[in-house]
């Protein structure tokens, strides 16, 4: 499998390349490193930013790998990303499920999904809900720390 995947990965668009490095570690089963250096390797000089998220999580995942495929980490290290594995492809969106803004929570929760079904790339963005209640901090707060467990659980950038 890991040598099917490789030819693939060394074919597909960047794009596709990108999109399948929005899931987790755990889905991608060991496969990481070797999409994440591909991806490097083909990610054009001029998207810094990427390609700083992108040495970022090989160092995670392959420090090796990630010192040989950006060279000297030295001064680059201070800009390298806080969370590498954050993803364009995941929103977590707080709305109130009840009382009189509960019409207004399901109409954003519409939007979002109608507005994001695909994104630049062409790929669905997900929309993770959570809900708020109704003028209950205390609810609010929760689901914010749920949001911010699931992110460092499936390795997406934290709250």
């Amino acid at each position: 499998m890991r040598r099917a995947l490789r030819k693939w990965a060394e074919r597909a668009p960047l794009s596709d390349l990108i999109y399948v490095l929005r899931r987790s570690p755990e889905e991608l089963r060991g496969h990481e490193a070797v999409l994440t250096e591909i991806a490097l390797d083909r990610m054009p000089r001029h998207r810094q930013a990427l390609r700083l998220r992108l040495i970022a999580r090989l160092l995670l995942v392959d420090p090796a790998r990630a010192k040989s495929a950006a060279g000297s980490l030295g001064a680059m290290t201070l800009s390298l990303p806080r969370h590498p594995r954050a993803s364009v492809f995941r929103l977590a969106a707080f709305v109130p499920d009840r009382g009189d803004y509960r019409g207004y929570g399901e109409s954003l929760i519409e939007g979002l999904n109608s507005g994001l079904e695909t994104s630049p790339w062409g790929r669905a963005v997900v929309v993770d809900a959570r809900f708020t209640g109704e003028n209950e901090p205390v609810r609010a707060v929760m689901a914010l720390d749920s949001a911010r467990g699931a992110a460092r659980a499936r390795s997406w950038a934290s709250c």
